[in-house]
């Protein structure tokens, strides 16, 4: 089964798709050309004592995770670029439970992450005192940028409560893209959807408001419009999802 696949151009600008495949020794990294309809192994990014997933390509770029055969622990991130080069990125924070890399593409010379870390609690949230409890771990979520030697946080946030988090990371011609949510004023228990592009080289940020009701994981953008995955049951019935372009991106 594949459930990482992703699309870019190899190094002569035609579409492939890489992905992983799985066996009893870890998983090893493929590409599919569409032109001839035959796979092939990236046997110089493929090794039998580590697994390797979740790659991104971008001509003669490809950005994946890789870990030893075995191992858990949390996936590497890594840069193979000309000549075979291969240079490891540096993750985000480390938490007391799962950790790691949500999603990540690379485009041009560069690679937008979003990294999630299991905590104890958010920050900024108060915990009640008279509690006894142990709470529920939080999910906070770091949104990261690399280009050359430099990477660079530009957004983070922390799903609990009324703390806005983010989810996504997309990598478009204009800049990084990804959702923001937070608690609405009112009624209780609503929520706000945004979608927040970054323009890396001059900090320039813009937003606009996305319906509640579609998954803010699933999202990407192609420069003009963004894409995005939504409910469209009514009243309550059985799930019914629709991918939905909106032609007017921020």
């Amino acid at each position: 089964m594949i459930s990482d696949a992703s699309l870019g151009p190899d190094r002569r600008g035609r579409v492939v798709a890489v992905y992983s495949r799985c066996g009893s020794r870890g998983c090893d990294l493929h590409e599919f050309r569409f032109r001839t309809g035959r796979e092939r192994l990236l046997r110089h990014l493929s090794s039998r004592s580590t697994s390797e997933s979740a790659p991104t390509i971008w001509r003669d770029r490809v950005a994946f995770l890789r870990r030893p055969t075995g191992s858990k622990r949390p996936l590497d991130i890594y840069i193979a670029g000309p000549g075979r080069s291969l240079r490891k990125v540096r993750g985000g924070a480390r938490g007391q439970g799962y950790t790691g890399v949500d999603q990540m593409e690379l485009r041009g010379g560069r690679l937008a992450f979003s990294w999630i870390t299991e905590v104890k609690e958010c920050p900024g949230v108060p915990r009640d005192p008279d509690d006894k409890m142990d709470p529920d771990p939080a999910q906070r979520t770091e949104i990261f940028v690399v280009e050359g030697n430099r990477r660079r946080r530009l957004d983070a946030g922390c799903e609990t409560g009324d703390v806005s988090y983010v989810g996504s990371a997309t990598n478009g011609a204009k800049g990084v893209g990804y959702v923001r949510v937070s608690a609405a004023a009112e009624p209780l228990g609503a929520t706000v959807q945004e979608y927040t592009r970054i323009q890396p080289a001059t900090g320039e940020r813009s937003s606009r408001p996305l319906r509640t009701d579609f998954d803010p994981f699933s999202v990407a953008d192609d420069g003009e419009s963004i894409y995005t995955v939504e409910d469209r049951a009514r009243d309550g019935g059985a799930k019914r999802y629709a991918l939905v372009r909106r032609p007017t991106a921020p």
